[in-house]
């Protein structure tokens, strides 16, 4: 994985016409289907609702990913291995 992409804070999320999306800051493809994409990356876990969606670009090397289909939500939550690091170190 590249050290600036996990080093990095910083994302970019652009979503034209709640159809199609362009991401930046992508370091994991954790799952996806025609209803649900989940991602990992400096913005922490997103989970991508809607119909017919395809991931058109996937370059995890670079961070990007871009989505299309009709995008009904978009859930952000903390990252799995933060939450784990924190609780190791207060109870490890």
């Amino acid at each position: 994985m590249d050290k600036t992409l996990t080093e990095n804070k910083h994302y970019s999320l652009i979503l034209n016409d709640g159809e199609n999306l362009a991401l930046d800051g992508v370091s994991e493809l954790i799952s996806f289907g025609d209803t649900q994409i989940a991602l990992d990356g400096t913005f922490g876990t997103l989970t991508i609702l809607g119909e017919g969606l395809h991931m058109g670009n996937l370059d995890v090397e670079n961070g990007k990913v871009k989505v299309s289909g009709r995008i009904t939500s978009l859930d952000f939550g903390e990252r799995e291995n933060a939450k784990e690091s924190l609780l190791s170190r207060l109870f490890g």
